[in-house]
């Protein structure tokens, strides 16, 4: 050691040609009586050759000592394992500096590729932080990361690589809106954020576990779904399917349950059409068909002497259970008879028709909500509900005077459409006309009854045209509530 002259005493040592490529750290310290003091420096070299590094130690008697510690750069930094992804699909990738000390950087450089060799590079980040959010990347995928410095060492290292890989969401099915009336209905959901699947595989069943299915490829994010007047209750559910991940997890299921409804729309709905010839003299019959999106019973003029032909019509459809609402909007629409006699004009008075909520089999045993004859106010009808036992079709369909239970006359109004409903419970009957609560009433045998359908026709006095439309039959339910 040199005799001390200064506050300072510098020392040199002299780096081997074959380093090259490296970061020497020195920290001078002296330890002896009650304190001590330290400094450093940091010198790079950047090539072989005699390099002389500058080392500085404050004077502080007796003892000292010169620790150097070399470090090759640019510096691999240690890419961190990556943590699992969280509940959002997400994974934060960080990294650091080895032994915690930092080289003057200007930036980091992380690349992300689907193979380990990065022949082909998917993302490249480049930023200041030690770590990145990754998101929506569902597939596997491999990441590697460099420090870079222009001033100093150019392009950094490349650090040795780690993988991850974060599953697909499952797709989120949106709420299935009501069948229309062809029971026609599309399921829909949302698209996977941030990726676009192979394709999207829906799955249909009659039961909520899925136990037997019908199944779908589609590319979209929606599917149209016919079931016409096949009537049940459909659970949904869907998944994405790619080539990185396969098969993604099923969506929670949905269900919706498709009632038989018709708006008679469609003319192969499944109702009966006929013409029956009743007076060859007039060319009469009674006919029953569908027409500008209704669904029409009337019978041609010529009467008076065609009394009681009051043919009724199915539903191609049959309640499961003796409890449910059934109910369709009627009208009666407005005709004169072609007749010189005012005393015969009597529309729409001489006429019933309406509502069928029951009838057996062998259709001889009939239960409606039917419009009446009404008083001599030619802009007023009424209703009454009735269970004839007797039925001949197509006569003596409503007009069964001992079977009538209830009514009102002159309540409703000839002009207008009129919603008809009837709660089906067992044996008794909820009756609402426009929304409105009319009573109920007890019917013998109607739950042993296995049809429902519509009625219409004449009492006396043709021509009688009854329009109907929005037949609808809700299972397991009541119509609402009863006062």
């Amino acid at each position: 050691m040199p005799a001390l002259s200064s506050d300072y005493i510098t020392f040199q040592a002299e780096v081997s040609s074959s380093v090259t490529n490296t970061t020497i750290v020195n920290t001078a310290e002296a330890t002896a009586g009650s304190s001590y003091a330290e400094d450093s420096v940091v010198t790079q070299v950047r090539q072989a050759g005699d390099q002389y590094v500058p080392l500085y130690l404050e004077l502080w008697p007796p003892h000292y000592y010169l620790p150097l510690t070399l470090r090759r750069y640019p510096v691999r930094l240690t890419l961190d394992p990556i943590p699992a992804p969280s509940a959002a699909h997400t994974y934060q990738v960080s990294w650091s500096w080895p032994d915690g000390i930092v080289a003057p950087y200007d930036h980091y450089v992380l690349q992300q590729s689907r193979t380990p060799n990065f022949l082909t590079v998917t993302q490249v980040w480049t930023t200041t932080v030690q770590s990145q959010l990754i998101n929506y990347t569902y597939c596997p995928y491999y990441y590697r990361v460099r420090a870079d410095s222009a001033a100093d060492w150019g392009v950094g290292a490349w650090s040795v690589v780690q993988a991850a890989q974060a599953s697909p969401p499952k797709p989120v099915l949106n709420a299935i809106p009501a069948p229309d009336g062809n029971g026609s209905f599309t399921v829909s959901w949302m698209p996977i954020p941030g990726y676009t699947p192979d394709q999207y595989v829906l799955q249909e069943s009659a039961t909520s576990d899925f136990a037997s299915v019908t199944e779908w490829v589609v590319t979209g994010t929606s599917k149209l779904i016919e079931k016409g007047t096949n009537v049940g209750t459909w659970y949904y559910r869907v998944r994405a399917d790619a080539s990185c991940w396969g098969q993604g997890p099923w969506s929670d299921a949905r269900s919706t349950t498709t009632l038989y409804y018709d708006d008679f729309s469609n003319s192969a709905s499944g109702w009966p059409v006929y013409a029956r010839l009743v007076i060859p003299e007039t060319e009469t019959h009674y006919r029953a068909r569908y027409e500008n999106g209704h669904y029409r019973i009337m019978v041609d003029p010529g009467g008076p002497l065609i009394w009681f032909h009051q043919p009724d019509a199915f539903a191609p459809y049959r309640p499961p259970t003796n409890k449910y609402c059934v109910e369709t909007r009627v009208r009666l629409h407005k005709m004169y008879p072609p007749y010189d006699n005012p005393n015969w004009d009597y529309f729409p008075f001489w006429a019933n028709g309406g509502l069928v909520f029951g009838a057996n089999e062998e259709n001889t045993n009939l239960y409606a909500l039917c419009v009446t004859v009404g008083t001599d106010a030619l802009n007023k009808i009424g209703w009454m509900i009735v269970n004839n036992p007797t039925y001949q079709f197509p006569r003596m369909g409503c007009n069964y005077t001992p079977g009538v239970k209830g009514g009102e006359s002159s309540s409703l109004r000839t002009i207008d459409w009129h919603l008809f409903q009837v709660g089906v419970d067992g044996d008794q009957a909820s009756v609402y006309i426009d929304g409105a609560y009319k009573g109920t009433f007890n019917m013998p045998g109607l739950s042993l009854t296995t049809r429902v359908g519509l009625i219409g026709g004449d009492y006396e006095v043709t021509p009688t045209d009854f329009h109907f439309d929005f037949f609808k039959v809700t299972p397991n339910v009541a119509c609402g509530p009863v006062p």
